[in-house]
C-alpha cells in the first residue's frame, strides 16, 4: 500500500517537473528570435500520441497527459517519447 502511494506521488512530481520545464522553455523560446518546432510522438500498444510545440518540454508533457488519460502510467514514460526539431 505504501509503495503504491509513493509511486503515485513520484509520478505526480514528475509530471509537475515536466510542466515546469515546459514553462521555462516557453520563456526561453520567447526570448529567442529563431523559433523552432518540436514534433514528438509516443506509441503505446496500438495507439500513437503526437504533439507539436515550440517547446520540447511542453510537447512531452502534453503527450504524457494524453497517454495517462487512457493508459496506466507505467506505459507513459517521458523517456520513451521521441522528438524531432524542425
Amino acid at each position: 500500500m505504501i509503495v503504491v502511494s509513493l509511486e503515485y506521488q513520484v509520478s505526480q512530481l514528475t509530471q509537475q517537473v515536466y510542466k515546469l520545464q515546459a514553462q521555462l522553455n516557453n520563456q526561453n523560446q520567447n526570448s529567442n528570435s529563431a523559433q523552432h518546432m518540436y514534433q514528438c510522438r509516443l506509441s503505446v500498444f496500438t495507439k500513437e500520441y503526437r504533439e507539436r510545440s515550440t517547446s520540447r518540454g511542453q510537447a512531452i508533457a502534453s503527450i504524457i497527459d494524453q497517454c495517462t488519460d487512457s493508459n496506466d502510467e507505467m506505459f507513459c514514460k517521458p523517456e520513451n517519447v521521441e522528438c524531432s526539431k524542425y
